[in-house]
């Protein structure tokens, strides 16, 4: 993500002409949603800030900032989208597609900046990239289109012809498209791939039970938010006994 740019989105919006806005505090309210948790949101958020105070909005003093974290539960998204809506935010800030698509049910007029993992036009948040229309926009990061790099990267971190282990979240609309787009490139490279669903903490320990069995030599987690909220568990993961197993996750 470029930051600058989409916190210059951010402002633009925060200055939006507030003639149509009526009964809007005179200090203007960011929405800021995400599934993610306050620890895994921790590495946006911190900059996020730092950048829109580098462009004059200050938290506390001429902008307030209101959160909401669904910690990987994506169907409390929302309710949480329909909360800040009834606060009169200024702006909604959607760091992720799962929150986009929340916001975008909820609201027709309130300003959306979002960033997004796939095709912000396939999933109806805008009309086109150059002009997307509406009350929604913000930066597509071509992160579900990259399973096969992700790939690629883990056979050169294998040093050798082995078993790789693709863990997807089913709770993700993309995911078909996810594990579609990694077996093409697996059977285009003659790389055994082993296609394992998980989307609980529950799930997770019965895929890596899974690997251990059949000896993979190491795992790909497919684009989910799900997984960054449960990272310090996924490094956990083989346990010692399982022997040496390289992972590579999607951010």
């Amino acid at each position: 993500m470029r930051r600058r740019e989409f916190v210059c989105v951010v402002g633009s919006a925060i200055a939006w002409p507030r003639a149509t806005w009526a009964q809007q505090p005179s200090v203007p309210l960011v929405g800021y949603l995400t599934s993610r948790s306050v620890e895994a949101e921790a590495a946006l958020r911190a900059p996020f800030l730092k950048a829109l105070a580098d462009a004059g909005f200050v938290t506390g003093q001429n902008v307030l900032v209101e959160y909401r974290f669904a910690d990987g539960h994506y169907d409390r998204l929302r309710d949480l989208a329909s909360d800040l809506v009834r606060k009169q935010v200024s702006v909604l800030v959607a760091t992720d597609r799962p929150a986009a698509m929340a916001a975008k049910t909820v609201t027709s007029t309130v300003p959306i900046i979002f960033t997004s993992g796939n095709d912000p036009v396939q999933l109806g948040l805008v009309k086109s990239i150059s002009h997307p229309g509406g009350n929604a926009t913000g930066v597509y990061l071509f992160t579900t289109e990259l399973g096969p790099k992700r790939l690629g990267l883990v056979r050169e971190l294998l040093g050798k012809p082995g078993l790789v282990a693709f863990v997807v979240d089913p709770n993700i609309t993309t995911s078909p498209q996810q594990v579609e787009e990694t077996r093409s490139a697996a059977k285009a490279l003659g790389q055994p791939l082993l296609v394992l669903r998980a989307g609980t903490e529950r799930e997770v320990a019965e895929a890596f039970a899974t690997i251990v069995e059949q000896k993979a030599g190491a795992v790909i987690y497919g684009a989910s938010t799900f997984y960054q909220v449960i990272a310090a568990q996924l490094t956990k993961f083989p346990p010692a006994t399982s022997g040496a197993i390289k992972s590579l996750r999607a951010v």
